[in-house]
């Protein structure tokens, strides 16, 4: 045995000796340092914060809150929520990266952070807007700055090549944006080419026309508009649309004409018997439109109406008006209904008469119906002297409270009738109006009286406006 490993160590120099005990030395060191390195990651893990040494299960229940069907948190309320989870710590980034539901709700912005959403989102259905979730106020001029729009025209025509996948749009930049945008996305898909995109909310600050996007053969899915701030002439791709059942215009103004206004609206209701919700919300109408509405018209409306579940209208008094004395809806939501136009700062008795008069129908109408009363509230307002007044028509559950407010500037709003009376007598009339009021005013007032299913009915007149309840 000693001669074999004698034989073996022939030729061995003192040379390669040293070698060997080099290449034994630097091993060593190679490994120590390893090991300095493992310990100093194990400090390193034991400084960080708790929520970055949470498990994988703890990690995707957090994610869950970023996906399209929950809100996300206010301290993840960010443009791109995921990648800044991603960079946390490697463990967070190896978690998102394994759930492409948390990359399908993102914010129109750079074409970069954008492309990196539709690459990890994988398959799943897109929400994406030009705004931050629940922090809209912060981004309110983003459409007017021209490298944004650059930069939201590039990522949307990104987004427009995965349509296949859009659920929900929501668009705040300016018009020529859109119309580039789109059209660019038209010419490329073809004539054939369905989208799944079934919400689309349009933003506007400048009271422009509706951008020419809407495109029906393309967008047959679509079920929900919103429009804040267009002016709101009924185009005519929107009047083509056949699957709509939710309806929303905010901050607009209408025009009345063969192909907008509310023929355009009885239009858009005949073609869409699935309409489930409309909402008119600080809605005007332009000063120049006609106010007489034709009688197929409003028995076009009248059965168009009949399936709503939802009608919020917060508009002008010739579009109130003609809502509340034709539509025969099951459940009614009325908030806010602003009828300025009929009483000015300084009304006459004869004006006074008319906004009674009108209330009256209103109110004879209601009462035929019954079902219609559970829930029911109407709310209009009105200048007096150039001070406000309210008269809020409500149904508690065993009785209507008639009451009106009489605003002072200076003074804190009361109502006219104590909480106790409120409480004690639910069928009751309350008003209390100023002594400025002729008696033609009472008049109709009394008269208004007759078509209320109220047991009792006081009226109160009293110099002091704002007694103490």
């Amino acid at each position: 045995m000693h001669n074999s490993i004698y034989q073996s160590c022939e030729g061995v120099t003192d040379s390669d000796i040293l070698t060997i005990q080099e290449n034994i030395r630097s091993r060593q060191e190679t490994i120590r340092k390893e090991i300095l390195i493992v310990v100093e990651k194990k400090r390193y893990l034991n400084r960080l914060l708790p929520i970055c040494r949470l498990s994988g299960k703890a990690l995707s229940h957090i994610c869950s809150y970023l996906t399209h069907d929950r809100t996300p948190p206010p301290f993840l309320r960010t443009r791109y929520p995921c990648i800044t989870m991603s960079h946390v710590c490697h463990s967070w980034r190896e978690t998102v990266l394994q759930i492409p539901e948390l990359w399908s709700t993102f914010c129109l912005g750079s074409p970069h952070c954008v492309a990196l959403h539709l690459e990890r989102s994988g398959d799943a259905l897109l929400q994406v807007s030009t705004t931050r979730p629940s922090i809209i106020a912060n981004f309110d001029n983003l459409y007017a700055k021209p490298q944004f729009s650059t930069f939201a025209t590039d990522a949307l025509k990104l987004v427009l090549r995965q349509s296949h996948r859009v659920r929900s749009l929501t668009l705040d930049v300016s018009k020529r944006a859109l119309e580039d945008a789109f059209d660019h996305f038209y010419k490329d898909v073809g004539a054939e080419h369905k989208s799944a995109l079934q919400s689309i909310i349009l933003i506007t600050k400048g009271s422009c026309e509706l951008p020419n996007i809407l495109s029906v053969p393309h967008l047959s899915a679509l079920t929900c508009i919103e429009l804040r701030g267009y002016q709101m002439v009924w185009h005519p791709s929107l009047l083509q649309f056949t699957t709509l059942n939710r309806i929303i215009i905010r901050n607009s103004r209408t025009h009345d004409s063969c192909s907008c206004g509310i023929h355009g609206l009885l239009h858009v209701l005949r073609n869409n018997p699935r309409v489930r919700v409309l909402e008119f919300v600080d809605a005007s109408r332009d000063s120049t439109c006609s106010d007489s509405i034709d009688t197929p018209g409003e028995e076009l409306l009248l059965i168009s109406l009949r399936s709503l579940e939802t009608l919020k209208i917060h508009s002008d008094a010739a579009c109130i008006n003609f809502f509340l004395t034709q539509c025969a809806i099951p459940t009614w939501t009325i908030t806010d209904l602003k009828a300025c136009d009929i009483i000015r700062s300084s009304p006459s008795a004869a004006d006074f008469r008319k906004t009674i008069h009108t209330l009256r129908s209103v109110m004879s109408h209601i009462a035929k119906k019954s079902s219609l009363m559970n829930g029911l509230q109407l709310t209009f307002h009105y200048l007096l002297e150039a001070e406000n007044a309210n008269i809020t028509i409500r149904r508690p559950p065993n009785g209507i409270v008639f009451q009106t407010y009489h605003y002072n500037p200076s003074c804190e709003r009361t109502p006219s009738t104590t909480h106790r009376e409120q409480l004690v007598e639910r069928d009751q009339f309350h008003f209390h109006y100023p002594s400025l009021l002729t008696t033609g005013f009472s008049d109709t007032l009394r008269d208004l009286l007759l078509v209320l299913p109220l047991s009792r009915c006081y009226l109160h007149q009293d110099r002091d406006h704002y007694r103490a309840p």
